[in-house]
């Protein structure tokens, strides 16, 4: 990792997106990385996924590496909003593809096989 690269990991508030943002920062602290901020958005008040909101919140931050995990297959505008303000995004997700591919740095997920 880039000395004092600033990593987000941003992840859904449920069991498999809790126990997946935990384990993608004790990744990034094992490769010499630090964890900047831990992000869950509250599906009742931003909604699901990468919001606006959050990135609102997280700009802050930028430049940094926002890594994504059990959500994010579907914002292809938040994406495009989170590198114009100089945060990379890599998505790890599981859900259905359903529109296409968000233009992520990397994306991740097993239903884009053959994509």
């Amino acid at each position: 990792m880039a000395d004092n690269e600033r990593v987000i990991i941003y992840g859904d508030a449920d069991l498999d997106g809790v126990s997946a943002s935990i384990l993608a920062g004790e990744v990034v602290k094992n490769a010499g990385g630090r964890v900047a901020a831990y992000y869950f958005p509250d599906r009742e008040i931003e909604g699901y996924g990468i919001t606006k909101t959050a990135l609102e919140k997280l700009a802050q931050y930028a430049p940094a590496l926002l890594v994504a995990v059990d959500l994010g297959i579907g914002n292809f505008e938040e994406v495009k909003i989170a590198r114009k303000m100089g945060i990379t995004t890599i998505i790890i997700d599981h859900h259905e593809i359903l529109d296409g591919i968000p233009e992520a740095d990397i994306v991740v997920d097993p239903k884009a096989a053959g994509r």
